[in-house]
Parts: C-alpha cells; structure tokens; sequence
C-alpha cells in the first residue's frame, strides 16, 4: 500500500532544484548531544545557520532503527498498517514494494534523475528508479554469516579488519561523491546518501584518520563514547566541505536536506523511557530550501513529513502533514509498535 504518486511529467520538464538528502545515521540532537555526552555542537549549528540552513532541534525519528526509519520518510507515511495486517508482527519486514519508495517515484515521474551513494535497503540489489549508482558496499560486509564468523572463528580479526576497511572506503565514498553530482545530468538530480556515520563502528578520528574498533564487543559498540563524538567531529568536518561546494553556484542552490535516521543507542531498551527513548529517537536534522519562505516548523518534527514538505514547497502538492508520532517496535510485543510520543512530547 502506497500514497498516490505523481502522474509522469511529459514533455519539458520544469526548472526543479537538484534535492540532496543525507542521512548521517544515527546522529542525534544537538541537545541529546550535549544532554548525554556533554559535547556541545553549537560550532557545526552556527555554520549551517550561517549558510541559511534551518536547523530543527526538536527533531525525532518515527522508528528507533534504520529500515523502518527510512521506508518511513521515502514512503511519506506510518509502518503501523504492517503490524496490523500481521505483516510485521514476529518478524518483521516491509513488502518489496515498498522499497520502490513514493519519494523516488514521485522525482522520477517528475522528470528528474536519481542517484544513490550506498542503497536506502540493503535487500534492494536494484532498482528501476536509479540512473546512477555509486559507493556501493560489498554484498558480504552486512552478511549474517559473516557476522557469526567474525564472532567465533579464528581469522575472525582478519575478517574484523577487512571489513572495517570496507566500511571505511564506502563512507569515505560518499563523502567525496556528494559534491559531484551536479554536472552528470542536464535533468535535475535527486541524490540519496546514506553514510554510516556516526554509527558504530567508530572508524574515523575526528580529523578522519582512520582508527580500529577492535574492543572486547566487536564492531558494535554503542557504549563507547568518545568514538561516537569522533565521529560526529569527523561527519561535521565533511559535511562543512559539502555544503561550501555545493553552495558555491549562488545561481542554481540545490535543496540539502541533513538528517539522522535516528538517535544514538549508548543505554538501549525502554527501562528509563525519559532517558533512553530521548536517546534512541532524537535526531539531526537541518534543511536548506533556497527561495522558500515556509520552511521546515520551528517546533516539533518528524521525519514522516519530511518530504511531504519538499514537494508541497516546490512542486505545488498539498500533502497534509501527519500527526507526529514517535514508535519503539519490540517483537514479544503483540502490537509490536510501542507509542513513545508523550515521552518526548508531552500532551
């Protein structure tokens, strides 16, 4: 089940603006930032506001993990209807179909080419919608087996260390290919990128050097700190690269969107629901939309909105916005979506 998309654009396409969307994941909030692991990031806030980015510090995520997040945003809409048609329940997927996102389908139907650093779904080897694809990370470095491998047996290191080089070069990728894009297409551009920073593993020093993350709990290891605010050291570094050059033509400002695909995970679970969701959900999130005066809200914001928002603004939709809602999903859960919203945003 999709929202209706927009009927294909025929003949000359209009004068779009290229749309960047970059998901740093796991990147929380400011405040959270500062909040939980005392580390104030006013200096990178300063510099996007700066440069005219609206930056919203009472952002959330819908969902507390990567695949429901982003299938929410690209699909402009809740994942609930999955547990309720015993989808999700136990087990829980999202229908291919919905991997051919309402977002790409909407910019390909409006005339624009699509280009992807690092796929929004691991599962999707392909897809119709993509005119370009770059970054793209080994089959094997997200591979179960691979996991158990470096887990229990003895080249388990060896394996540990390929695969934090891969995990290396594909953000490293990401980074430098942001910012060439514009000239490949005469048709305006939508780039997804999706870079696995500040995630665990910590790879990067702040100058981006590259570090191990060899400890005793292996490459996820949410509960080391200073490698979390490395990295979000590191992802500002370059995201400050990124947007002075792809700002740089005053005359053709493409609309950036900056965002978390949720929070940061240092005391998991939902035993201390005032502490730990504001973790796990509060997210980044900044927003550049040259010659829009409604911009993004100044008060509470989810990313379920997020390009309902985009499209209403330049391309003249009147999406409503949802009822933002805030979700935990637990499996022994017989509704599996546990409502988080008043946690976060008392009533």
């Amino acid at each position: 089940t999709t929202i209706e998309t927009f009927p294909p654009r025929q003949g000359e396409i209009k004068n779009y603006p290229d749309i960047y969307y970059i998901i740093l994941d796991a990147y929380t909030s400011s405040s959270s930032l500062k909040k939980f692991l005392n580390y104030d990031n006013q200096e990178f806030v300063s510099y996007l506001t700066n440069k005219g980015f609206k930056v919203n510090h009472n952002s959330y995520s819908n969902y507390p993990n990567s695949l429901p997040s982003i299938a929410s945003t690209l699909n402009m809409r809740y994942l609930n209807f999955l547990a309720e048609e015993k989808v999700g329940y136990g087990e829980f997927r999202i229908p291919e179909k919905m991997y051919e996102n309402t977002v790409m389908q909407n910019f390909k139907s409006a005339g624009y080419k699509i280009i992807i650093l690092h796929k929004p779904f691991a599962t999707l080897t392909s897809s119709p919608l993509f005119d370009l694809e770059l970054c793209k990370r080994n089959k094997y470095i997200d591979s179960q087996l691979l996991s158990m491998t470096i887990r229990t047996s003895v080249l388990g290191f060896s394996l540990e260390k390929w695969q934090e080089h891969e995990m290396r070069e594909t953000a490293l990728c990401n980074f430098s290919e942001l910012p060439k894009q514009q000239q490949k297409f005469d048709e305006p551009i939508f780039v997804f990128s999706h870079i696995l920073i500040p995630h665990p593993p910590y790879l990067f020093s702040p100058e981006g050097k590259p570090v191990s993350s060899a400890r005793p709990q292996g490459l996820e290891d949410w509960d080391y700190k200073e490698g979390y605010i490395n990295s979000v050291k590191f992802a500002n570094k370059k995201i400050t690269q990124i947007v002075d050059e792809l700002l740089a033509d005053t005359e053709n400002s493409p609309v950036i969107i900056i965002q978390g695909d949720h929070g940061f995970g240092i005391e998991q679970g939902i035993s201390n629901p005032n502490d730990n969701i504001e973790q796990q959900m509060s997210i980044f999130s900044a927003h550049y939309l040259p010659e829009i005066e409604e911009n993004f809200p100044d008060d509470i914001f989810t990313s379920v909105n997020t390009f309902r928002i985009i499209f209403n603004s330049y391309f003249d939709t009147d999406y409503d916005l949802l009822e933002n809602k805030i979700y935990f999903t637990d499996d022994n859960d017989p509704d599996f979506f546990i409502d988080v919203t008043d946690v976060l945003i008392p009533p």
